[in-house]
């Protein structure tokens, strides 16, 4: 039986055969598009070290929250956390790129690969698409 899946592009919704590439559900004229502009934004950032995230969203012609994305995705790292201005969201420390700062992503890692109950896990209280995120993240971390 053929499995198709069908999805609903976040950008410019029209139907599409989703393949399972990148994190957002893009279709794959917007994908394109996307990589397009994190290429511009990541050349802007490597010539501009010192650039925060506005200054980049600014040159680059690219809306905050698309650069914000890719710096969560780990896509992105700026110079200092000043210019990411993210906070590890289960600690609040400053991290320069991605959503937990080492310490955290060491501490889920430990407590995903010991299999802590819910009870245990402090990262049970996150809805759950967080906690599918965190324990994305984790399996990415372990591959490293």
């Amino acid at each position: 039986m053929l499995n198709l899946d069908i999805r609903t592009c976040k950008k410019c919704h029209t139907i599409f055969q989703y393949v399972g590439y990148g994190s957002e559900v893009l279709c794959p004229r917007c994908y394109k598009e996307d990589n397009e502009l994190f290429e511009k934004a990541r050349k802007f950032l490597y010539e501009n070290p010192g650039a925060n995230l506005k200054v980049v969203a600014d040159h680059c012609e690219i809306d905050i929250k698309v650069v914000q994305r890719w710096i969560e995705e780990g896509r992105l790292e700026f110079a200092s956390t000043e210019g990411a201005k993210l906070k590890c969201i289960r600690c609040g420390a400053s991290i320069f790129t991605g959503r937990f700062c080492k310490k955290c992503k060491k501490d889920l890692v430990t407590e995903l690969s010991t299999g802590n109950s819910k009870k245990e896990n402090k990262f049970a209280d996150l809805p759950g698409d967080k906690m599918e995120r965190a324990k994305r993240v984790a399996r990415e971390f372990l591959k490293k």
